[in-house]
C-alpha cells in the first residue's frame, strides 16, 4: 500500500509554513498558532524576508491550506506491480491466487513576553501594519541591527545576545521583516478556540477546557456528527463518568481539526528562487524546533551538509482540490483541478541551522518518472504489454523452431496475447505457425483416446487448487464446517472447475501437436519472466 499525507495541526515548538512560487513571486503562509493557552502574555514571531518593503505584501489571514495526497514515489511502486500484475493475469493461470489471497525556519517565536504599543524607533521605518483577529503584523525595514534591537525591546521583548549577531547578517542585504504578535489575547484567543481546547486538554486543565467548551453554544442537534465538537463534548462525556483522556484523543482531535480557524500570516514578495529562513531558529541551541514546509508544485531543495541528514523531502498529488476562498490571493487561481506539492520536513538541532533555505522550481528526474507512471499508467501498461508478449513470442519461436523462422511473424504473432493465453494458443493452432511461419511438414501424430486425455486434465486440473490451499496455508483445525464449506470448499470447486476449462485446450493440443504445445509453454513462461524483469527494472527507478 503505498503512502499517503494527511493533514494534521503541529505542535506550538513547530514551525508551519506553505510557499506558492509562480512568475518570480513567493506567496508564502506562515501559521501562527501557538497550540497552547495564552493568558497575559503575548507570542512574537519575526521573519526575514529577501526583498525590499515596497515590494512586499503582508496580511492576515484565517486558514491554512489543508493538503492531502498521495505519496508520488510510493504511488508509483505500488502503480509498477499493479501494472504488471494486470498484465500477467492474461496468462489466465496466475487468477486462481489472486482469488484466495484476495485480492517556520525563521518564523522564531522568541518566547512570550507582555508587548506595549509601537513606539517611534529611531533607523526603523513601519511600511505597514495590520490587525485582525488579535494578531498585529508589522512590515518593517531598519538600517542596523541596535535600531531592530530598540524596536523590539519598546516591546519589552528580550533578545538573546546571539541574535543580534544574526540580524546583523541580514540588514544592508536588501531585507525587510515581518514581525507578528498577540496584540488582543482574548480577540484572538476566540477567533480559534479548537487550538486551545486540545492545549488545555493536553495539559490537564479538563476544568478551563470545559468552560471554553461551554461558552461556545454547543448544539448536538445542529453541529456536525462527529465532527470536532461532537468529539470533545464526547470526551467530557467520558470525563463526567470517570473515565480518562488518553495520548489517542489528543492525537485524533488534531487530526479532525482540519485547517480552518488557524491565524496566518500571508507574505507575498519577489525572489528569483524560493526562500525560507532559517538561520534565526539557531538561537534555540541544541533545541530541535522542526519545521514543515509544503510547497506547491515538485521542486528540490538545496540542502546544506549540516542539515541534509535531518531533512525528509517527499512529493505529493491530489485529485480535484478546491481552493479555499480565503486563500486565493495564495494560490492566484480558485480553479486548481489537480495539485502537486511538496512536502518539506527539517528537524536538525537549531544550532545547525547555519544558512537559509533556498528552493529550486526544479522537478527531481525520479519524481517526474514516479509522477508519469501515476498518470499514465494504461499507457505504460499496454506498452510493456507490446513489448512483453512481441519479445516471448520471437524468443519461442527462435528457441522452439530455430533460427530460420519468420522473426518478424513471431514477434507480430505475439500480440495474440491480447485475448489471453487462451486466445493465443488457439490462434497458435488454426495458423499452423509450425507450418506457416517456419515451412516444416504438418505433423500427422497418432490420435490419443478420449478418455485418457480426460483424465490427464483432471488430475493436471488439481494441481492449482492444491498449490492454492498450502500457499495460503490453511489449518483446517480451527475451521468449523460452515466456515469450511463456503470459505474453503465452494472456492475449491469454483477454481478447480476453473482450472479444468483452462487446462482442457492446451492438454488436447499437446496430443495433437507437441512442438506448437512447446512453443506456448515456452511463451507463457518467457513472457512471466520479462514481466518480473521489467518490473524490478521500473522500481530501481524509485529507490
Amino acid at each position: 500500500m503505498y503512502k499517503t499525507d494527511r493533514w494534521e495541526m503541529l505542535d506550538e515548538e513547530q514551525q508551519l509554513c506553505a510557499i506558492n512560487y509562480n512568475q518570480g513571486i513567493q506567496n508564502m503562509i506562515l501559521s501562527v498558532n501557538t497550540g497552547e493557552e495564552i493568558t497575559g502574555e503575548k507570542a512574537v514571531w519575526i521573519f526575514p524576508v529577501p526583498a525590499k518593503p515596497e515590494k512586499t505584501v503582508i496580511n492576515i489571514v484565517k486558514e491554512f491550506p489543508e493538503l492531502s495526497g498521495y505519496d508520488v514515489e510510493s504511488k508509483a511502486e505500488n502503480s509498477v506491480s499493479d501494472i504488471f500484475g494486470f498484465i500477467r493475469a492474461s496468462q489466465i493461470y496466475t487468477m486462481p491466487l489472486l482469488i484466495f489471497t484476495g485480492s517556520m525556519g525563521g518564523f522564531a517565536s522568541q518566547g512570550m513576553k507582555s508587548l506595549d504599543g509601537i513606539g517611534g524607533i529611531e533607523g526603523v521605518t513601519v511600511h505597514e501594519s495590520i490587525e485582525k483577529s488579535g494578531l498585529t503584523t508589522e512590515l518593517i525595514s531598519t538600517v542596523n541591527s541596535d535600531s531592530f534591537s530598540n524596536y523590539l525591546i519598546s516591546k519589552d521583548l528580550d533578545v538573546p545576545p546571539n541574535f543580534k549577531s544574526i540580524l546583523d547578517e541580514y540588514i544592508g542585504e536588501e531585507y525587510s521583516f515581518v514581525v507578528s504578535w498577540i496584540s488582543d489575547v482574548e480577540k484572538f484567543k476566540s477567533e480559534q478556540p479548537e487550538g486551545y481546547i486540545i492545549g488545555l486538554l493536553e495539559e490537564g486543565k479538563i476544568d478551563e477546557a470545559k468552560e471554553l467548551f461551554d461558552s461556545l453554544d454547543y448544539d448536538p442537534e445542529k453541529d456536525e456528527r462527529y465532527g470536532f465538537y461532537y468529539y470533545v463534548n464526547r470526551i467530557f462525556e467520558r470525563i463526567n463518568e470517570g473515565r480518562e483522556i488518553g495520548e489517542w484523543d489528543i492525537q485524533y482531535l488534531r487530526e479532525i481539526r482540519g485547517a480552518g480557524n488557524i491565524l496566518s500570516v500571508f507574505i507575498s514578495f519577489p525572489t528569483e528562487k524560493m526562500y525560507y529562513p532559517l538561520k534565526p531558529t539557531s538561537v534555540y541551541g541544541s533545541k530541535r524546533v522542526p519545521a514543515v514546509i509544503y510547497v506547491m508544485d515538485y521542486v528540490k531543495p538545496e540542502l546544506y551538509s549540516e542539515i541534509k541528514p535531518y531533512t525528509e523531502t517527499n512529493y505529493f498529488f491530489r485529485k480535484n482540490f478546491d481552493v479555499p476562498e480565503e486563500l486565493v490571493d495564495f494560490f492566484g487561481d480558485s480553479n486548481k483541478k489537480d495539485l502537486k506539492y511538496t512536502k518539506i520536513e527539517i528537524d536538525p538541532p537549531s544550532k545547525y541551522l547555519t544558512e537559509d533555505l533556498w528552493i529550486e522550481r526544479e522537478v527531481p528526474l525520479k519524481v517526474f518518472l514516479a509522477d508519469s507512471v501515476n498518470r499514465f499508467a494504461f499507457w505504460l501498461g499496454l506498452f510493456f504489454f507490446v513489448i512483453c508478449s512481441c519479445l516471448a513470442s520471437l524468443l519461442s519461436g527462435i528457441i522452439i523452431f530455430g533460427f530460420r523462422t519468420s522473426k518478424v511473424k513471431f514477434a507480430l504473432f505475439g500480440l495474440w496475447n491480447f485475448l489471453t493465453l487462451i486466445g493465443f494458443s488457439v490462434a497458435a493452432y488454426i495458423n499452423k505457425i509450425d507450418v506457416k511461419f517456419v515451412g516444416l511438414q504438418e505433423i500427422q501424430q497418432k490420435r490419443t483416446s478420449f478418455g485418457k486425455e480426460v483424465i490427464t486434465i483432471l488430475i493436471i486440473a488439481l494441481v492449482i487448487p492444491l498449490l492454492s490451499l498450502l500457499f495460503i496455508g490453511f489449518s483446517f483445525r480451527y475451521l468449523s464446517l460452515r466456515y469450511f464449506y463456503s470459505n474453503v470448499f465452494i472456492p475449491f470447486v469454483i477454481i478447480y472447475a476453473f482450472t479444468i476449462v483452462l487446462i482442457a485446450p492446451f492438454v488436447s493440443g499437446y496430443y495433437k501437436n507437441r512442438r506448437i504445445m512447446k512453443f506456448i509453454i515456452l511463451f507463457t513462461v518467457l513472457f512471466t519472466l520479462l514481466t518480473i524483469l521489467f518490473q524490478y527494472l521500473l522500481k530501481l527507478m524509485f529507490v
